[in-house]
């Protein structure tokens, strides 16, 4: 493969020097070798930015940028201002990425001419052994914008993935928003260009590091709220039928969410405020094109969230885990 392309890869860094070496490492050792390494500093106060710096003067490709703390959303705008590259890739500071990574997703957006090429991921407590992936053989797949529906993965994460830069730069993230951030950008990203194209590379290639004290382990449920009134206050600006038909689903999916929520909550009749308000703005907005059987769904379970809970029980078991863990908190 050659290295027409240059890929800038986001990394904000936030008091993570026990992480960082780790990340940086399987980046610059990546098999594609184009990249400029956009490390953002958001105001450490631990050696982060020493680790930064000395791996900066080591390669070339990387580019050390510090500034004043301003949470993650502010960290990765200041990465997509300076960034040059054809395509963007975003990266947690405490993950680290297959040494094929890079490769692979610009070989199936060669393939497909993608806007975005999504990975697989796994979910790790320590170091993961590599496979080497023979790209001859390599799976994907070409999805409609309707994917992100149904996928979890497409809809809400903005890392194992590789972005067109020419879509990505003017978005940018909601500061305003630092739980929930992810689904915002993405949202946003794929309802931005009608018959936007995305493309799901089925190889697990990026490793997603759960450490006690991140964000994974903490995100309070209600914050979806925020990100629902996002996407309300905004919703004039997306212009296409599909693309607000997706919008419209995220947010009745976390009214759902929380009126779920309501059943643990002492801040009940908060909770119900809320979801009224944002089920009244879905239902004027769901016209002729959202699917019947998606307004009945969503109005089921609007007004009986103990089927809700049913239904998310059956569908991942793991919520009775979440449940106990909401009655302590």
């Amino acid at each position: 493969m050659n290295d027409n392309e240059k890929i800038s890869v986001c990394i904000p860094f936030y008091n993570l020097e026990n992480y960082a070496s780790r990340c940086l490492t399987s980046v610059l050792n990546n098999t594609y070798r184009n990249l400029e390494v956009i490390c953002v500093n958001d105001g450490s106060s631990d050696k982060t930015l020493e680790i930064l710096h000395k791996y900066e003067r080591s390669d070339p490709r990387l580019i050390v940028i510090d500034k004043p703390n301003g949470g993650i959303v502010s960290a990765r705008n200041t990465a997509i201002n300076a960034a040059t590259g054809d395509f963007i890739a975003f990266i947690d500071g405490d993950d680290w990425i297959h040494h094929q990574y890079f490769e692979s997703l610009l070989l199936v957006q060669r393939k497909t001419n993608a806007d975005v090429v999504v990975c697989d991921y796994v979910r790790c407590a320590g170091q993961e052994k590599e496979s080497l992936i023979d790209l001859s053989q390599i799976n994907y797949q070409i999805k409609p914008l309707t994917c992100v529906l149904d996928d979890e993965r497409t809809r809400s994460l903005i890392w194992g993935r590789l972005f067109s830069r020419e879509i990505v730069f003017p978005i940018k993230g909601a500061t305003g928003i630092s739980l929930g951030e992810d689904t915002i950008f993405n949202l946003s990203f794929l309802c931005s260009k009608q018959n936007l194209m995305v493309a799901v590379l089925y190889e697990k290639l990026y490793y997603y590091y759960q450490r006690e004290g991140s964000l994974a382990h903490v995100i309070p449920h209600q914050c979806r709220i925020k990100v629902s009134r996002f996407f309300m206050d905004n919703f004039n600006e997306i212009t296409g039928v599909q693309e607000k038909n997706v919008v419209l689903h995220e947010i009745a999916r976390n009214i759902a969410s929380y009126r779920y929520l309501q059943m643990f909550s002492p801040n009940q009749a908060e909770i119900r405020t809320d979801c009224q308000e944002l089920h009244v703005f879905c239902r004027m907005h769901w016209g002729r094109v959202f699917p019947l059987r998606d307004k009945i769904k969503y109005s089921i379970f609007y007004h009986c969230p103990g089927l809700y809970r049913l239904f998310r029980i059956v569908t991942d078991p793991t919520m009775l885990d979440w449940e106990r863990a909401e009655r302590k908190r």
